[in-house]
């Protein structure tokens, strides 16, 4: 397995995250109501399973599948679209916890072969 080190946040990270979020937010206000839930709930359930192998260890099977579960209640609920986005908040700051923001450590990836 290789390993890479964490590279540390940056403004360019930070205006490439608002960059992209502005341009999503564009994108989405160009779709009317109520065809606007589908597609959020589908962009929730993936962004749920980018955690697998994203180093939350025992935690990754469970989170992934309660994400999976609000997407699927988001299709018809947007409560559940919301309460799916701050779990992703929730969860997005344990990893930053988990891996440590102040300190590099190594993380181990699969070479695709």
């Amino acid at each position: 397995m290789d390993t890479h080190a964490i590279s540390e946040f940056s403004a360019i990270h930070a205006i490439t995250a608002v960059a992209i979020a502005i341009i999503y937010i564009l994108l989405s206000s160009l779709v009317k109501e109520p065809e606007r839930q589908k597609p959020s709930a589908i962009i929730l359930a993936g962004a749920g399973a980018a955690y697998l192998n994203g180093g939350l260890g025992g935690w990754e099977f469970p989170f992934c599948a309660f994400m999976t579960f609000m997407a699927y209640k988001g299709l018809t609920h947007y409560s559940f679209i919301g309460i799916g986005c701050n779990w992703l908040q929730v969860f997005r700051r344990a990893d930053a916890t988990l891996l440590g923001s102040d300190r590099r450590r190594p993380h181990q990836t699969r070479a695709v072969r």
